[in-house]
């Protein structure tokens, strides 16, 4: 059973990692729900949402945005393919959200401070 105010967490990518990195994890967790994911294909965000019972998803060309602009959403969770980590988590801190991003978190160092400055800048948690 979830408490009454679990952290939401959306996907940020319909990834093969994220069952096993964040999904089944926050199943067992009463304080953790996934609520939301997000794919490039609006079809292959709706069969993964099915597949995994979560109850909203995005998809196409805006599909990212959307979900990043979702107000009952906590925190993202980026599990798509690496040259995207910056980009994208950057996106997400900016639009308040807390971020857990796959590894690697960054290309380099330079990006991998940039991130985490803007973190903290912004109040936020950013976990690789």
């Amino acid at each position: 059973k979830k408490t009454e105010n679990p952290l939401r967490v959306g996907l940020l990518g319909a990834s093969r990692i994220a069952p096993d990195a964040i999904i089944k994890p926050a199943r067992c967790h009463e304080d953790v729900l996934v609520t939301v994911v997000a794919a490039r294909n609006k079809s292959r965000a709706e069969e993964y949402a099915h597949k995994w019972s979560i109850p909203k998803f995005y998809g196409g060309e805006s599909g990212y945005q959307d979900l990043l602009d979702d107000a009952e959403l906590d925190v993202v969770y980026i599990g798509l393919p690496n040259a995207l980590h910056y980009e994208w988590t950057m996106k997400a801190l900016n639009a308040g959200k807390h971020v857990m991003c796959d590894k690697p978190i960054a290309d380099n160092e330079e990006e991998t401070r940039r991130m985490f400055s803007l973190a903290e800048e912004k109040g936020l948690v950013l976990l690789e």
